[in-house]
């Protein structure tokens, strides 16, 4: 199975654990997957999938940057978690 495939298995396992956090990363995730699909007008491979991967986590750790200069631990926190859970995505399609 690909990597998009199993991002698709692991959200429907999120929706009924509901977890939300997983959840919204994951949709999130797939919605930048779809969109990229629809731009290339093809599937999108694994090493494709990864790289938004990578993105997504490096725009986490830049929100996180952003959100400690100005004193907002309660959305460092979130962007954390959220960075977490790409991070472990990413693990998957090493």
């Amino acid at each position: 199975m690909n990597l998009q495939g199993t991002l698709q298995e692991k959200l429907i396992k999120a929706l009924k654990a509901r977890d939300e956090a997983k959840t919204g990363v994951l949709r999130m995730i797939l919605a930048q997957i779809k969109e990229a699909s629809i731009e290339k007008q093809a599937k999108i491979t694994d090493e494709e999938v990864a790289d938004i991967l990578r993105r997504q986590q490096k725009q986490r750790i830049e929100a996180i940057k952003f959100y400690q200069k100005a004193g907002r631990k309660d959305l460092v926190e979130k962007e954390e978690a959220e960075k977490k859970i790409i991070e472990s995505f990413l693990k998957l399609s090493a």
